[in-house]
Parts: C-alpha cells; sequence; structure tokens
C-alpha cells in the first residue's frame, strides 16, 4: 500500500500538538480551525484577525518535510496545505522555524516613523552553515516584507537545496 506523502505531511501537521511558548520544539504548535479563529480569518481579504500579529506563509505542502524545530511556534494550517498563518504575541516577539540549512525568522514591521505595524510581518531566512555540530557561520539569504493577508512567499530554494 502507497501512502500519499502529502496526507503524511497533513497528518503530522494537525497531529503535532506538543510545543511550548518561549522554547524550541520539534513540532511546534497547530491550532484547531474554529469560528472565527482559523487560516482564512488571518490570510484571506476581509478575515477577521488581519489586524494581528501574524505571518501568512505561502510553500509547497513538500516543504513540511524539511522542517526540523520550530521556535515560539503556533499556527494555523492552509486547508489546501500549502501554507500557515503563524502567530506570534507582540513586537519583540516573534516566532519560526528551521531546516538543516535555513532560519526562518518572522516579526512585526516598524514604519519609518517608529509605529509598529501590527498588520505587518517581515521574514528573514539564514544559511546556517554548520562543521560537525558547531555553527561556523550565517548570513540572510532572503527577506520579504508583507502586510495583512498578503502571504510571504518562500523561495523554492528552500526545499529544493
Amino acid at each position: 500500500m502507497k501512502i500519499n506523502n502529502t496526507l503524511l505531511v497533513a497528518a503530522f501537521a494537525l497531529c503535532s500538538t506538543v510545543g511550548v511558548l518561549s522554547t524550541s520544539s520539534t513540532s511546534g504548535t497547530w491550532l484547531p480551525a474554529t469560528p472565527g479563529d482559523s487560516w482564512s480569518d488571518y490570510c484571506k481579504p476581509g478575515g477577521s484577525k488581519l489586524n494581528t500579529y501574524h505571518a501568512c506563509i505561502q510553500f509547497e505542502p513538500k516543504f513540511f518535510k524539511n522542517i526540523t524545530k520550530y521556535h515560539d511556534f503556533r499556527a494555523h494550517l492552509a486547508p489546501d496545505l500549502t501554507g500557515f498563518a503563524a502567530l506570534y504575541h507582540g513586537p519583540d516577539n516573534g516566532t519560526g522555524f528551521d531546516t538543516d540549512k535555513y532560519w526562518f525568522m518572522l516579526r512585526s514591521v516598524t514604519d519609518d516613523a517608529g509605529k509598529v505595524r501590527v498588520d505587518c510581518s517581515h521574514l528573514a531566512i539564514w544559511r546556517a552553515v554548520y562543521d560537525g555540530d558547531r555553527l561556523v557561520n550565517s548570513f540572510a539569504v532572503h527577506t520579504d516584507q508583507k502586510c495583512g493577508a498578503e502571504a510571504l512567499v518562500l523561495p523554492s530554494f528552500v526545499w529544493d537545496d
């Protein structure tokens, strides 16, 4: 019997609820969709949660298998498994996740006048270079910023690399 990889990813994402805030974990916290609190409320035009601290992330479903660690991570999964709405608490508390090669950091945006934009998120992708288990270098390979329901689209190199 052949099991579809996408179904395994969805099952893992939906069943992984062992994350603890303020720590790193291998599973993060995948929040159940409830009326008024789902991926659509954060990531669809006209959603009820657009003016909250969150980031809409879009990618190929195969990317899930590359994620190895989550940092203060809580999210609602998109129904089609092509992304999630990552939630975080305020301007000084971002969220993120890692693969073997990259670190993904999400934070709120501060405008030119110094005002925090609750409805906007900044994504920074860092390349981590290791010598065995020792980190020897890291550098930014991609940054982006979006507001409201507009998704931060991950570049394909993060799952094709």
